[in-house]
């Protein structure tokens, strides 16, 4: 039997784990000494980077010799520890681990002089200092779509008994359909290890039949004063009622910190956002695309909402280079009209 060891970093929030094992060590016992380490049950354990020598899927009791390690000898660990997982599943969900999910109608004249050189100094020191933990890399010319995460493809108020009831309908079969045309990223106004656990439950994280370049959390967004309306904004508004704005600080989720930081793969022609909340995208309109809500108390077999959508990111990825040609805010008039026009000709 070969003594020889084989020897890389295992890294996870931060903090490394030196390897050091036979070669002749299986991936189950890297994972049992990962759990001893992290408390992460190794059904929950992902490691990113490792790839077979003998076989497409990564098996527990492959050898460790028949992996390909990365040339760093830098191997990523995704998962959550189980105590953290109880707590998200006994925590009742209107839970202050949620910002404020209700949205307001902001004033779009404001936004076009939003862009002050105190702001963009802002996204240059926050792009700098972001750390994005990258899952799969970007993809040569593939367009890009970002998730939001709470009442966009998951019931996070919810209540049932599994996860998969609380998730949207349509989910996976959209991921896979898109995924050749689209890179993936999720993005959720709430913190890291509730966006980890939720999405390690909906299987997002660990289906081979798409992949998601990375996550991003609230620690990801930013914060800015606006003005906006107490009503909502009608056409029977008074110029008095259109008047009457208001101040009011909120999240928002800027994308120029991920066109900035991958500017060969993302910029403002090939990305859509994806969000229930039409603030989270204020500095970016052209690219956002408001999504109904989705609750399960309103009923999962009547939500049609991922399917629909699924088409309309398809049609986009074969017809448009620049996605802000199309209104997104309002996008099933879009493919409505789209749609019209393709049975006329």
């Amino acid at each position: 039997m070969s003594e020889e060891k084989i020897e890389f970093t295992i890294k996870w929030k931060g903090k490394s784990f030196p390897i050091s094992f036979l070669c002749t060590s299986t991936v189950e016992e890297l994972k049992e000494y990962l759990y001893i380490a992290t408390k992460i049950n190794p059904k929950h354990q992902k490691l990113l980077g490792l790839k077979s020598n003998k076989s497409k899927k990564i098996t527990n009791n492959l050898a460790l010799q028949d992996l390909k390690i990365p040339k760093s000898r830098k191997v990523m660990l995704m998962g959550t520890p189980e105590k953290i997982i109880q707590k998200v599943q006994e925590i009742p969900v209107d839970i202050p681990l949620i910002i404020d999910d209700l949205d307001f109608d902001y004033d779009n004249e404001e936004y076009k002089n939003i862009r002050t050189t105190e702001l963009e100094k802002k996204l240059d020191s926050f792009v700098k200092n972001l750390e994005i933990n990258i899952i799969n890399k970007p993809r040569p010319g593939k367009k890009l779509v970002v998730f939001d995460i709470d009442k966009t493809i998951f019931d996070m108020k919810g209540i049932g008994s599994s996860n998969l009831e609380l998730t949207r309908p349509g989910l996976h079969p959209m991921l896979e359909r898109i995924y050749p045309h689209y890179d993936i990223i999720f993005w959720s106004q709430t913190k890291w290890n509730w966006i980890e656990a939720k999405l390690f439950e909906m299987g997002v994280l660990s289906n081979p039949k798409f992949g998601v370049n990375f996550v991003l959390d609230i620690t990801s967004m930013l914060k800015i004063t606006s003005n906006y309306y107490k009503k909502k904004i009608s056409k029977s508004m008074t110029k008095e009622e259109k008047e009457k704005l208001e101040t009011r600080k909120h999240w928002i989720k800027p994308l120029e910190i991920i066109w900035r930081r991958f500017p060969d793969f993302y910029n403002e022609k090939n990305t859509i956002h994806i969000d229930d909340l039409g603030r989270n995208f204020v500095l970016n309109p052209k690219n956002g695309l408001i999504i109904k809500q989705f609750t399960k108390k309103a009923g999962i077999s009547q939500d049609k909402e991922l399917f629909y959508l699924t088409e309309y990111l398809l049609y986009i990825a074969d017809h448009y280079d620049d996605v802000r040609v199309l209104d997104h805010k309002h996008w099933k008039k879009e493919w409505a009209r789209i749609n019209r026009n393709r049975f006329k000709n």
